[in-house]
């Protein structure tokens, strides 16, 4: 029985050996596999990161080209257009060996957007966006020609009685109550004559590179400044300053402000509100200066007053004086001639001169022959006026050293860029019903005195002032019916432009005109232009512009009595404004002639517009990394 219960217990010692050995299997394979199995894992992960890395490197290298392409089609083109670089950056589609980028461009805010995608057998992408810009010369944003309300390049004359101010469109539609005093009018052309004849308002400030002349009863609320003699005869009130390269000379009206004249000033009548200065002689007669009389040449005075006191480095001359009249400090360098039933017609006796006294008829003047009176005083050299910047010279306070010029543009260079099919047709639309239609996609006749349409016109991209756009040419229109302009487009015309009977321009929001006529464009008394309230888009270009490279007389005539807006830039021929109806815009012309009742109200956002560009230094342009996106 010993025996029997040794075998039984012998056998459940080895089945309690085969089961551990059976478990200690088990937890063997589990580990095993547990181990293969991350194994796996960790070597499908390192699979997609490495395809991921690879992608990103497949779209960083998608960036790269691009940058590449840029810079060489930049090196081979460099007055293109930012827009063309950006289509020049495009990659469709690089694959090898598994592995793919493609790259999309487009501009956004001036600069290159560059968006890189790179792939890694189709299941793994990586995007990468970066910003280039376009640094150095190239082309070259022009300065707007529209910075001033008139500009005759030969001369201005203004003759009429309509208010000439200044609004700014961006900010709504032109109110007289809330109206600026932000139009100058100049011209540029040495000796250029501005001629103020009229009853017109200018609020605003006055250049001219010769003489002014006021004999009408215009006022200006700012300065009147020339590099030649001014005139005041008329009533005209002054509310700055005047400052003349020549003689100045009042007969009537007032100036509020000091007068500087290098050739001497001589007041018969009228108002004066400051001080006087003068390189040459100095004559008035019964005027009351609140100021100072200064001068580097004789001082001549009959009757009136001063406030300040006289400087002068020649003679003073006192004739018919009254006591007290002359107030502050008199100093003389040279002779001191009295004739005078005054007693002591200078103040507290304030008298300093170094040459001779003389007087008649003043039995009290003794006391002035007194060694302690007749003292040379030190006196300060009155400096001469600066100048009205005139063509070919720097612009006044220009730190970039900008040159003025009548053709900042190159107009005439402009115009003969333009490449365009020859033998252009004519347009001609013969009063109501006759409607045609420009989009940028056709130019057709919506309705027509017929009942057909006829005349399909199809545009051109071309290049006007270096900037591409959609181009119309015509050889000439006649205008009697309505044209409406959809888009933003140009209109090149090689002959005549007329509006004539009740035609009309219709601009709507959202759309321009750019108008370039190599004829005379002429609008008539009851022909209209219609545009949006803001002058400006926002692409900054005008709502509509005209460019006249017309060479020759009157080759800009506005009868409307119709309002309108439009920037006028006809620099080569005469601008005659002659209607009833206001032009809100810009002038710039040979000569600007201002007649009727119409005012001239000048925008003040076309000083920013974008008018064109111009060719750089083109080894200095190249694009540069501006960052990741």
């Amino acid at each position: 029985m010993s025996a029997a219960y040794g075998f039984v217990g012998s056998a459940k010692q080895q089945g309690i050996a085969l089961l551990t050995v059976m478990l200690l299997t088990v937890i063997a394979s589990l580990i095993v596999f547990t181990a293969l199995s991350s194994s796996v894992t960790q070597e499908r992960m390192s699979g997609n990161f490495q395809k991921k890395i690879n992608a990103e490197l497949q779209s960083d290298k998608a960036i790269f080209e691009s940058f590449h392409r840029l810079n060489a089609y930049n090196r081979l083109q460099p007055h293109t257009t930012t827009e063309e670089l950006a289509a020049n950056a495009e990659i469709s589609n690089h694959s090898k060996g598994g592995r793919a980028y493609q790259a999309s461009s487009k501009v956004s805010a001036g600069n290159l957007q560059v968006d890189g995608r790179g792939f890694q057998y189709h299941d793994s992408q990586s995007t990468t966006k970066a910003i280039f810009q376009r640094t150095g010369a190239g082309l070259i944003t022009l300065p707007s020609p529209f910075e001033h309300g008139i500009t005759g390049c030969d001369g201005v004359a203004v003759q009429g009685s309509g208010r000439i101010d200044s609004y700014n469109s961006a900010e709504g539609g032109y109110n007289l109550a809330r109206a600026n005093s932000n139009s100058a009018v100049r011209t540029i052309t040495p000796d250029a004559d501005l001629v103020l004849t009229g009853a017109s308002p200018i609020w605003g400030d006055v250049q001219s590179t010769g003489g002014v002349s006021l004999t009408g009863s215009t006022n200006v609320s700012g300065r009147v400044h020339a590099n030649g003699d001014v005139l005041l005869t008329g009533g005209s009130i002054i509310g700055g300053s005047i400052i003349s390269g020549g003689l100045y000379t009042q007969a009537s009206g007032a100036v509020l402000g000091d007068i500087f004249a290098d050739g001497g000033i001589h007041i018969s009548q009228g108002g004066v509100g400051g001080s006087l200065y003068t390189m040459g002689d100095y004559w008035h007669r019964g005027v009351q200066v609140p100021g100072l009389i200064h001068a580097n040449g004789n001082v001549t005075l009959e009757m009136g007053q001063t406030g300040l006191g006289i400087l002068t480095a020649g003679d003073l001359t006192l004739t018919t004086w009254q006591d007290d009249k002359i107030r502050g400090a008199v100093r003389v360098v040279g002779d001191v001639n009295m004739t005078s039933t005054a007693m002591r017609p200078i103040a507290a006796d304030n008298l300093l001169y170094g040459g001779d006294l003389r007087f008649q008829g003043w039995t009290q003047a003794g006391h002035l022959l007194e060694p302690r009176f007749n003292q040379l005083p030190m006196i300060s050299d009155v400096t001469p006026v600066p100048r009205v910047a005139a063509e070919g010279e720097i612009a006044s306070g220009s730190t970039s050293g900008t040159v003025v010029s009548c053709d900042p543009l190159h107009l005439t260079q402009a115009i003969a860029e333009v490449v365009m099919p020859d033998n252009p047709p004519d347009l001609v639309l013969t009063p109501l019903p006759d409607r045609f239609e420009f989009s940028s996609h056709n130019g057709n006749f919506t309705r027509r005195a017929s009942g057909h349409p006829q005349q399909i016109l199809f545009p051109l991209s071309a290049s006007f002032l270096k900037l591409r756009r959609t181009v119309y040419q015509l050889a000439s229109v006649v205008l009697d019916g309505d044209m409406y302009i959809y888009g933003d487009l140009t209109l090149l015309v090689s002959g005549d432009f007329s509006m004539g009977a009740v035609s009309k321009l219709y601009i709507p929001d959202g759309s321009s005109l750019t108008l370039v006529v190599q004829g005379k464009f002429s609008v008539s008394a009851a022909a209209s232009i219609i545009t949006p309230i803001s002058g400006v888009t926002e692409q900054g270009t005008p709502v509509f512009s005209l460019y006249s490279g017309y060479n020759g007389d009157d080759g800009v005539l506005l009868n409307g009595v119709a309002d309108m807006y439009a920037a006028i830039y006809a620099p080569y021929t005469d601008v005659v404004v002659a209607g009833s109806g206001q032009l809100y815009g810009s002038v710039v012309g040979k000569t600007v002639s201002v007649s009727g009742a119409g005012g001239i109200h000048y925008d003040e956002a076309l000083a920013m517009a974008n008018v064109g560009a111009v060719e750089g230094e083109a080894s200095k342009s190249r694009i540069v990394f501006a960052g990741w996106f």
